[in-house]
């Protein structure tokens, strides 16, 4: 392989590279964003049939507005629901 074609493959890979990590970050800040009401630990039925899960549902507004592993401190307010019926 010749010197410039390797060169060339790097910085492409440079550049991939980096825009994954910038991806990630903005996925990281959009999870971080301020929430009205995060309710960990529920019991979330999708409604598919399957078996339910224990995890956090956040709320904005009156919409839900991510459901999953929510950042600690990302509500206003916060209720556990672990353990629950």
């Amino acid at each position: 392989m010749k010197p410039l074609r390797l060169r060339s493959i790097s910085v492409v890979l440079v550049f991939l590279l980096a825009g994954v990590l910038a991806r990630q970050g903005l996925v990281a800040q959009r999870a971080a964003a301020s929430y009205d009401l995060v309710i960990r630990g529920g019991t979330v039925y999708d409604g598919s049939g399957r078996d339910p899960v224990a995890t956090d549902v956040a709320l904005l507004g009156d919409r839900i507005a991510l459901i999953g592993a929510i950042p600690a401190g990302a509500g206003k307010q916060e209720i556990n629901a672990r353990g629950q019926p």
